[in-house]
């Protein structure tokens, strides 16, 4: 990799760092599991909005980089356009990783 491009690379991490949104991002993409999807209006509306159950839209700048912020994070993949609940059709992540399932022998009725 060329040398600018190392330094480009450095001063994107650096500035993503000192920005109050990685964490609040970060909090909530922690409660989720392997194989759940996520849509930028989906934190605007759980993690970053100051009020829930008035939830902010995102503007066209905050959602690029609420977009650039996702696929900087290592356990998440863009995977396309997908529907997502009530926000309908979304430019979509998918956490990586094994999904959490119990494993039994006994048929779930038997349980």
């Amino acid at each position: 990799m060329p040398k600018y491009l190392e330094q480009y690379q450095k001063a994107q991490d650096s500035a993503m760092q000192d920005d109050w949104r990685v964490g609040a991002i970060i909090a909530f993409l922690d409660q989720k599991h392997p194989g759940e999807r996520t849509c930028v209006r989906e934190l605007f509306h759980r993690a970053l909005s100051p009020n829930p159950d008035f939830p902010k839209e995102p503007s066209l700048v905050e959602s690029k980089d609420v977009a650039k912020i996702l696929d900087r994070m290592k356990d998440w993949e863009r995977v396309g356009d997908k529907r997502i609940g009530s926000y309908g059709v979304q430019k979509c992540w998918v956490k990586q990783g094994e999904p959490i399932i119990e494993k039994s022998d006994k048929p779930f009725w038997e349980e």
